[in-house]
């Protein structure tokens, strides 16, 4: 987004292999990136510390100073619900990896910035850390308690 709050379509490129249809609801297997295998790969072309910045370990994250395993993993069933149960609570996207069903970095990052997509999309766009919590203790979404 510029200054004056348009949308530069242009830097859409970067990531994806043509400017998206921002109108049209479209599930994550029909936006085409510039990477084949997983998501996770698109993010470490610029993003080339592959550890977790808050991490002890392995790629990893940290939250209220409870340092957790990899979690670039499918989840499991429990997860898998408790996910879903958050998406009928919280206005958010969870996406994982269409190829992998993994847990991957937008699943928690929204690389978008504000106002480039609509609805649940937005969510977390200008969080601190592109968190998709936008404010909520993002472990509890998939970690319920």
């Amino acid at each position: 987004m510029n200054d004056e709050g348009e949308v530069l379509w242009g830097v859409c490129l970067v990531c994806h292999k043509g400017v998206p249809d921002t109108s049209v609801d479209k599930r994550d297997e029909a936006i085409e990136l510039r990477v084949g295998g997983e998501y996770k790969n698109l993010c470490f072309k610029c993003h080339t510390v592959k550890k977790h910045p808050a991490a002890k370990g392995s790629i990893s994250g940290s939250m209220s100073d409870i340092y957790a395993s990899d979690h670039l993993v499918e989840p499991n069933k429990i997860i898998s619900l408790n996910m879903r149960l958050s998406l009928k609570e919280v206005y958010t996207l969870l996406p994982l990896d269409p190829e992998t069903g993994k847990v991957t970095c937008v699943t928690c990052h929204n690389p978008h910035e504000k106002g480039v997509l609509k609805g649940r999309g937005d969510w977390g766009a200008d969080s601190e850390r592109r968190l998709r919590s936008e404010g909520l203790e993002i472990c509890q979404y998939c970690h319920r308690k």
